[in-house]
C-alpha cells in the first residue's frame, strides 16, 4: 500500500538523514586507495524505500518521487561539497540504483510478511540483500574514486564498508518502524540494574577494542551485544546495536582509530565485521526471545480457548438429558449425572460382574443380558440396542448406542424411550379405536343409505331409513368432535375468571346429556347439586370438564337404572383451593385401573365392551386440570359407583 511523502512522518524523517548520510559520504575525504570511514545512504535509502513500497505489488507513484528525490538530493550535495558534477551524478544514481536492488532481493529472499526481520533467515536475508547491492555499487563505480570494473583489494574493502552500514542501518531501523511493539510493550519490563550496567559495559567493551589495536581484544564487542539480545526486546537490542556502531563510527573519525589498512582484510575493517557480527548476534537472540514470548503467547492463548472450550464442552455434557458414558479400554473413565440417573445406580470404573448383571439389563423379552449382547461389546463397537431396566422402583426402556472415538475408546448414549414406547403403543391402541369407532357408523350409514335408495326407488317411505342414516351421522361427528376438543384442551389459551359451580352445573340439567367425547344422550339423569362454590379458571374448559365426567357418569350407568349423580363442592384443606366431586352409583372402577383411566386412549376392558367412545374423556379432564395447576383422582365409593374429585383455584 502506497504513502504519500507528506502523510507519513518516518518518510520525512528518512529523507533528512538521507541528507545528512549524503553529507558524511561527499564530506570525508579519505587518502588514495582508502574508503571512506562511513557511508550511510545504502542503509538509509533502503529503509526510505520500504516506506513507500509494500514488497510485492508494482512501485507507484510516490516511490518514483521518493527515488527522484534521493538521487536529486544526492547530486546536489556532491555538488556542494565541491564534488565534480558528473561524479556526483554518477554517485547519486547508482547509490540510489543499489538501494533499489537491495529493497528487491529482501523482499525476494525474506520469509516473513511485512518488512520486519523475525529470524535469523530474516536477517541473513538482509545481510545477504546488502552484499548484493554493495558489490553491485562497488563495481559499476559508485564510490568516489571508483572505477567501473575495477577488481583490486580496494573494489573488496568497499564491499565490506557499504555492507556494513547497510545490513546495520537497514536491519535497526526495519526493525524500528514495522516491528511489534505493541507484542514487546507486553514482555517482561527490563531490569533497570540490568540496563543500568549494561551501558557502560559496552561503551567499557568499545573502548577496550580500540585501546589495543595490536591485541587480540576485538571479540570484546560480543559481551555486550550477547547480554542486550537475551535481555532486551528487539526495539531496545536494536537502539543498543545502532548506539554501538554509532559510537564506533565516531570513534573512527577521532584520533582514538589506530587501526590500519594492511594486508588484504586489515584490522580497521575486520573491526567492522566484528560490529556486523555483533549486532547479528544481537538481533537474532533478541527475535528469539520475541519468537519464543509470540509462542509462549499463542500457547497461553490456545490453552484459554481449550479450556474455556472443555468448560463449555462438560457443562454441555453434564446438563444433556441423555446418558453419556466414555470408556477407554474397557473402563469408564466418565460419565454425566443423566448416565446415573437413567441407570438407577452408581456407576463405577468397571463391575466385577459385569455391567449386564450389575445394572440389571435385560432384553425386552425379559431374559437378562450377557456384556457381550451390549452396544460396545467385541463385534458391536459401533451398535444400537433397547434394552429393558428394571429396579425397584420403576421399569424403564433405554436405548443404548455406541460410538468409537478410537482404537480404545468408546462413547455410549443412553435415551430413556420409555414414554416414546409407551406413546407408540397409544397410538397403536388410538388407530383402533378410530378403526372401530369410525367404520361402525360409516359402515352404517352406508348400509341405510342404500336401504334408502333401494325404498324410494320401490316408492315406499324412506324417512326412518334417513333417520337412522343421520344417527349414525351424528355418532361419527361425535367421535371426530372428541379428538378435537383433545387438541384444543391441550394446546389452547387458558382465559382465566370467576366461575361459580352451581351455575355450571345446573346449566347440565335442561337436555339430555350429550357427552363431549362421543357418548349417546341419556334422558333423566338425576343430578344433584351442593355446589356453592366459585373456581378461578376457564369457564369453557371447567363446563368441558364437569359435562365429560357427567357423560362418563351417564354411559356407565347399571343396567336399567337412570344414572344418579352428586356434585360437590368445598375448600380444600390447601389453601386457596376448591375440592370439587363428582359422584354416581354407576358400574365404579375396574380394581387397580384408578390411575390407568386417565391415560390417553386407556378403555377399561371390564367396561368398554358396547359402550362407545374414543379414550379420551377422563385424558381431557386431567388435561384441564393439570392445566390450571390442580390434579384429579378417582374411587369407588360406598355406593358402588365411581368418585371422581379435583382441586382448582378458588376464586379471587
Amino acid at each position: 500500500m502506497e504513502r504519500g511523502l507528506g502523510t507519513d512522518r518516518r518518510i520525512q524523517f528518512v529523507l533528512v538523514c538521507w541528507l545528512i548520510g549524503c553529507t558524511v559520504a561527499f564530506g570525508e575525504h579519505p587518502t588514495t586507495g582508502v574508503p571512506n570511514e562511513l557511508w550511510p545512504p545504502l542503509g538509509i535509502g533502503f529503509i526510505a524505500l520500504t516506506l513507500v513500497w509494500d514488497g510485492h505489488s508494482r512501485p507507484g507513484r510516490t516511490a518514483a518521487t521518493t527515488t527522484t528525490l534521493m538521487a536529486t538530493s544526492f547530486w546536489l550535495v556532491g555538488i556542494a561539497l565541491a564534488h565534480p558534477a558528473l561524479e556526483a551524478a554518477v554517485v547519486a544514481v547508482l547509490n540510489t540504483a543499489a538501494c533499489w536492488v537491495m529493497v528487491v532481493v529482501y523482499a525476494l529472499v525474506k520469509d516473513s510478511p511485512g518488512w520486519a526481520p523475525r529470524g535469523a533467515r530474516s536477517l541473513a536475508a538482509i545481510a545477504g540483500a546488502a552484499v548484493v547491492a554493495s558489490t553491485f555499487l562497488t563495481l559499476l563505480g559508485g564510490f568516489p574514486g571508483q572505477s567501473i570494473g575495477d577488481a583490486e583489494v580496494l573494489t573488496l574493502w568497499w564491499v565490506i564498508r557499504g555492507t556494513v552500514f547497510a545490513f546495520i542501518g537497514g536491519a535497526t531501523f526495519l526493525i524500528f518502524f514495522f516491528g511489534d511493539r505493541e507484542l514487546w510493550r507486553s514482555f517482561p519490563r527490563t531490569s533497570r540494574v540490568g540496563l543500568g550496567l549494561l551501558v557502560p559495559t559496552s561503551f567499557a567493551c568499545m573502548y577496550v577494542v580500540f585501546l589495543g589495536v595490536d591485541l587480540p581484544l576485538s571479540w570484546f564487542l560480543l559481551i555486550p551485544a550477547v547480554w542486550a539480545g537475551v535481555m532486551l526486546t528487539p526495539y531496545g537490542a536494536a537502539v543498543h546495536a545502532l548506539m554501538q556502531s554509532l559510537a564506533a563510527g565516531v570513534l573512527a573519525l577521532t584520533a582514538a582509530d589506530k587501526f590500519t589498512y594492511e594486508g588484504v582484510l586489515p584490522s580497521s575493517l575486520i573491526v567492522d565485521l566484528l560490529l556486523t557480527a555483533s549486532t547479528f548476534i544481537t538481533l537474532q537472540l533478541a527475535l528469539l526471545r520475541d519468537e519464543r514470548e509470540r509462542a509462549l503467547a499463542a500457547e497461553r492463548a490456545l490453552s484459554r480457548d481449550a479450556d474455556a472450550q472443555s468448560r463449555l464442552l462438560g457443562q454441555v455434557f453434564d446438563s444433556m438429558t441423555d446418558g453419556m458414558m466414555l470408556f477407554t479400554a474397557g473402563e469408564l473413565v466418565r460419565h454425566n449425572p443423566a448416565a446415573r440417573s437413567l441407570l438407577g445406580r452408581p456407576l463405577p470404573s468397571r463391575p466385577p460382574e459385569g455391567w449386564a448383571a450389575y445394572l440389571g439389563l435385560r432384553a425386552l423379552d425379559g431374559q437378562p443380558l450377557v456384556d457381550l449382547d451390549l452396544p460396545g461389546s467385541a463385534g458391536r463397537r459401533r451398535h444400537t440396542s433397547t434394552v429393558m431396566i428394571d429396579h425397584d422402583v420403576d421399569r424403564r426402556l433405554l436405548e443404548i448406542g455406541s460410538w468409537p472415538i478410537s482404537e480404545t475408546d468408546i462413547m455410549c448414549l443412553i435415551t430413556d424411550v420409555t414414554n416414546q414406547r409407551h406413546r407408540l403403543a397409544e397410538l397403536s391402541r388410538f388407530a383402533g379405536i378410530v378403526s372401530h369407532d369410525l367404520r361402525t357408523p360409516l359402515t352404517s350409514l352406508h348400509g341405510w343409505l342404500e336401504l334408502a335408495n333401494e325404498a324410494a326407488a320401490d316408492g315406499e317411505d324412506v324417512g326412518p331409513l334417513l333417520e337412522r342414516a343421520v344417527s349414525s351421522s351424528r355418532r361419527m361427528d361425535r367421535v371426530i368432535g372428541g379428538w378435537i376438543n383433545y387438541t384444543v384442551v391441550r394446546e389452547g389459551e387458558l382465559s382465566p375468571e370467576r366461575v361459580p359451580l352451581a351455575e355450571l352445573a345446573t346449566d347440565l340439567l335442561p337436555e339430555p346429556v350429550d357427552v363431549a367425547t362421543g357418548g349417546e344422550g341419556c334422558l333423566g339423569p338425576r343430578i344433584e347439586v351442593d355446589a356453592p362454590h366459585a373456581v378461578q379458571a376457564d369457564r369453557d374448559l371447567v363446563q368441558q370438564l364437569l359435562a365429560n365426567l357427567v357423560g362418563n357418569a351417564v354411559k356407565f350407568a347399571r343396567p336399567g337404572d337412570p344414572a344418579h349423580l352428586e356434585i360437590t363442592s368445598r375448600e380444600d384443606d390447601e389453601a386457596g383451593w376448591i375440592r370439587i366431586e363428582v359422584a354416581d352409583r354407576g358400574l365404579g372402577l375396574p380394581a387397580g385401573q384408578e390411575e390407568l383411566i386417565f391415560e390417553e386412549f386407556h378403555r377399561a376392558p371390564e367396561h368398554a365392551h358396547g359402550v362407545e367412545g374414543t379414550g379420551l374423556g377422563l385424558s381431557l379432564c386431567r388435561t384441564i386440570v393439570a392445566r390450571h395447576g390442580g390434579s384429579i383422582s378417582a374411587f369407588t365409593n360406598a355406593h358402588g359407583g365411581a368418585t371422581f374429585t379435583m382441586a382448582l383455584p378458588a376464586a379471587r
